[in-house]
């Protein structure tokens, strides 16, 4: 029987037993003790919905589905099914994401980046008095650091997951911003840009050597004005629509890019706008909300019309054999799997507006996490990874120049 089919009988099925009126009947709550899928109907080789890792609670209700789950399979509060072998009991009073998962978990580390130079990585701490080095990083791996020490006079940093670190060639990081986004409330009309540079100056005339006017803030927005000038570019040039001129390198523009083919009504959408980096998201026609983004910085991120396909909270992402080390990046959605390409947070960098990453889309933390939060495959609180598949695609993502 097709994934679909199956999971339409085992929804309509329902747990063993009833409920009282009004009472949610999933009252079971069971923690995993280890990593488990969730799949999309009551059977080991249906469709995957979500991985859930340990130490997750899940409200759940029983089901009277046996097949390939001789203990049972237990149906998810919010959606999908999974085998009671998995999971333990749990002294909590509500649902909870794996302690690894939190969205806090970084609260109390500090970022670091590793300089010219590089840096040893050691996977425990005696590792050190063994010289067991386990990587040798390169510059512009970033690290997230609990807690430095000096051993024989030597200072080394402690990451937040437990391996060490040499500190001579590292530097703190100051903290980057964690939210741009410009959110478009239903029935106004969406912003026309935003000044991506400090102090960007307003000229009476399109030349340099004219009065300065006004002066545009770093981040701020450029709304439409009634009787206003639409956003054109000439010789290098903006004319604002409240009036002037301001260079046009230093202002990022919003162009709607055309929307996909076969769009359902209210349907959501992502399109990245490489050549004003900016990141854009749609339902339907409407254009809900506007952020900065950074995509690759050797014009690596390819245009194209693709779809999410793989959600994870939170993942160290390691390139040239593991050298190039970024720690903790949250709230990841990869949208090019095939590239390992992937809109996600960047908490190194406030650059946000202009190229810099290796081919990912970077956006500020708190924004990264709303769009993760609203695109599609639905991710639940307590999810760790989620996938699309035939019966949950991914929302689209299109990228333009």
């Amino acid at each position: 029987m097709p994934a679909l089919a199956v999971l339409l009988v085992a929804m309509s099925a329902g747990p063993a037993g009833g409920t009282e009126e009004g009472a949610s009947r999933f009252d079971l709550l069971r923690r995993t003790k280890g990593t488990v899928i969730v799949h999309v109907a009551p059977r080991k080789r249906a469709y995957w919905r979500a991985r859930v890792h340990k130490g997750a609670v899940l409200g759940l209700a029983r089901t009277e589905h046996r097949r390939g789950c001789p203990e049972g399979w237990m149906e998810r509060e919010g959606g999908g099914f999974v085998c009671a072998a998995g999971l333990g009991k749990t002294d909590a009073d509500t649902p909870a994401p794996a302690p690894r998962d939190r969205p806090d978990v970084l609260e109390g580390a500090a970022a670091w980046v590793v300089e010219r130079g590089g840096a040893r990585m050691y996977r425990r701490e005696k590792d050190i008095d063994r010289h067991t080095v386990y990587q040798r990083l390169v510059r512009e791996s970033f690290l997230m650091v609990t807690r430095s020490l000096t051993r024989y006079g030597t200072d080394y940093h402690r990451t937040r997951e437990g391996l060490w670190v040499t500190s001579a060639n590292t530097r703190q990081l100051p903290p980057s911003v964690r939210r741009l986004r410009l959110e478009v409330d239903e029935g106004s009309r969406p912003p026309m840009g935003m000044a991506i540079e400090e102090g960007v100056e307003v000229f009476s005339k399109p030349e340099e050597g004219s009065p300065v006017i006004a002066t545009l803030d770093r981040w701020s927005r450029i709304d439409p004005v009634e009787g206003g000038v639409d956003l054109e570019v000439e010789d290098g040039w903006l004319q604002l629509p409240s009036g002037g001129f301001a260079l046009d390198d230093l202002v990022a523009r919003v162009r709607e890019p055309e929307a996909p083919k076969r769009l359902d009504d209210g349907e959501k959408w992502i399109a990245v706008d490489l050549r004003e980096q900016l990141l854009l998201a749609f339902e339907g026609e409407r254009m809900v909300m506007v952020v900065p983004c950074s995509t690759g910085k050797k014009g690596n991120t390819r245009p194209g019309s693709y779809r999410v396909q793989w959600k994870r909270r939170m993942q160290t992402m390691r390139l040239r054999g593991g050298h190039l080390r970024v720690e903790d990046v949250q709230w990841v959605m990869y949208y090019d799997r095939r590239r390992s390409i992937a809109i996600h947070s960047a908490y190194w960098h406030s650059s946000f507006g202009k190229p810099m990453s290796h081919g990912c889309v970077n956006l500020p933390t708190d924004d990264a996490r709303w769009l993760y939060e609203w695109a599609l495959p639905l991710s639940l609180p307590e999810d760790s990874e989620n996938f699309q598949s035939p019966v949950a695609r991914g929302t689209r993502v299109v990228v333009f120049r």
